[in-house]
């Protein structure tokens, strides 16, 4: 009996691992640059550590290292994974088709393995997808730790370092606004002013309210005794200030008192009819109206602009969206209907929008007269 004859079978197969090592890798490499990578990426990228793993597999089978030790590269894999964007099903993927290109290695060289060589192949390879898709979880993991302490840290920045000083503003203006000898330029500049500080203020509540719903909490509410029909009226008032250029009809019917938090409701239709103004043309109209609706009040804001696409219209909702018509120089962040929604799920009301070329585009909410404040409706405003 010779030599070779004596010798292990898993050394055969290591061997005809190593001695095809380059090959394998290369097989291995068009096939994921193929099917599964998510962008280009060089040769040393698509690699990575899997040289590393196939050394280890070659050492494992050749009896040199416990198998345990075989994937330690499988973990430096799965970050790289993360980091070049792959997502979990890719990196479990990557490692069936290293499973077929050793098959095909076999196969092309009749090679039978024996039953301990199949138990390392399918422990390294096992183990391997578990170390590399648990390490991408670990990434991902990290990256939504530090968001949210990015959130934090901006929660702080807007709620102390940006309303304190917007707030100076405002009440400087205002207060020198109320001198009897300004002229007419002065006044002008000082209410400019005025308007962009509460303007500025607004997008900073909205991106506060924001911040706190991506830290999981709810919409705060202080609801009392108050009417519809006046907080409206004021509201139309400043904006009418704000943007004389424009035409904003306001029609009121009815009785519209009611429990609601004064602040978010005006928060709520600032938002609406800003959107409204964005999203229109000098020359196009604007409508608001108040009613009442029986147990309800109804508050319709209708601009007659271009109709909304029909695929934008499930999106109007979800946080830094602008639509295709937004008028450029408006300044918004995308967060106003968002908040304006949470808002008004807050006051267990609901918010609706419809658009054509007849009717315009209609945003309707319905205020129930009594907000039932209840936990349900938190949780229905952060997951809405």
């Amino acid at each position: 009996m010779t030599d070779s004859e004596n010798k292990p079978a898993s050394i055969l197969l290591a061997d005809l691992v190593e001695n095809n090592r380059n090959a394998l890798l290369e097989r291995w490499t068009q096939t994921i640059e193929r099917t599964l990578a998510p962008k280009p990426l060089t040769q040393l990228e698509l690699l990575n550590s899997l040289p590393d793993f196939l050394d280890d597999l070659i050492a494992a089978l050749q009896g040199a290292i416990p198998l345990r030790w075989a994937t330690d590269a499988a973990k430096e894999h799965g970050s790289h994974r993360f980091r070049v964007g792959f997502d979990v099903e890719s990196v479990a993927r990557e490692y069936g088709v290293l499973r077929d290109c050793l098959l095909e290695l076999m196969r092309e060289h009749n090679y039978s393995p024996t039953p301990n060589e199949v138990v390392v192949l399918a422990r390294c390879l096992t183990d391997g997808i578990a170390l590399a898709i648990s390490q991408h979880a670990r990434e991902r993991e990290k990256e939504v730790k530090e968001r949210i302490e990015f959130d934090k840290q901006l929660l702080g920045i807007v709620s102390h370092d940006l309303r304190d000083p917007l707030n100076v503003i405002s009440l400087s203006a205002a207060t020198m606004l109320r001198r009897s000898n300004l002229d007419e330029l002065e006044s002008r500049g000082l209410s400019r002013i005025l308007s962009s500080a509460k303007h500025a203020t607004r997008l900073t509540n909205d991106l506060l309210d924001y911040t706190h719903a991506r830290l999981g909490r709810a919409i705060s509410l202080r609801p009392k005794r108050m009417d519809l029909h006046s907080l409206t009226r004021q509201i139309v008032d400043e904006i009418r200030l704000v943007h004389p250029d424009r035409r904003i009809a306001l029609t009121q019917v009815g009785d519209a008192e009611g429990e609601w938090d004064p602040d978010r409701l005006t928060q709520a239709i600032f938002n609406l009819v800003g959107n409204a103004i964005q999203y229109s043309s000098l020359q196009d109209p604007i409508q608001v109206s108040t009613r009442d609706d029986g147990e309800t009040v109804l508050l319709e804001v209708k601009n007659h602009g271009p109709p909304l696409p029909a695929d934008e219209i499930p999106l109007l909702f979800e946080p830094f969206q602008r639509g295709s018509n937004a008028r450029p120089e408006t300044g918004s962040l995308g967060l106003g209907l968002y908040i304006a929604k949470q808002i008004v799920l807050a006051h267990a009301g609901k918010i609706q929008v419809t658009s054509s070329d007849e009717e315009g585009t209609v945003f309707t909410v319905v205020w129930p007269r009594r907000s039932l404040v209840t936990e349900q409706a938190m949780k229905d405003a952060l997951t809405h």
